[in-house]
């Protein structure tokens, strides 16, 4: 049940990426680079994780430029909860390997 609801959550996640904004192609590829993560289980697993835990990093750098540069957007807090979403199923990955 685990690889049909999670890796479908994360595909509809990506697609309701499509006309977000600037930065939407980033936001779709990370989703679904998470449903493959939470899919598929081979040796590459690992370094899938490190890349999204890398772009993480990188969208967690860009709402915090956009905290302290604009004005306060609600939006922001979305993005913040799904790359903890994302951080998340990379920890219970990494964790379940090892």
């Amino acid at each position: 049940m685990f690889k049909i609801i999670v890796p479908g959550i994360f595909l509809l996640f990506s697609y309701l990426q499509y006309n977000d904004g600037n930065d939407a192609y980033i936001w779709a590829l990370m989703y679904l680079m998470a449903a493959s993560v939470s899919i598929f289980n081979s040796y590459l697993t690992k370094y899938k994780i490190y890349f999204l835990l890398s772009l993480c990093s990188f969208l967690f750098v860009q709402i915090i430029n956009s905290l302290f540069t604009n004005q306060l957007n609600y939006d922001l807090f979305y993005e913040f909860g799904g790359i903890t979403i994302v951080i998340i199923l990379c920890y219970t990955k990494l964790t379940k390997e090892n």
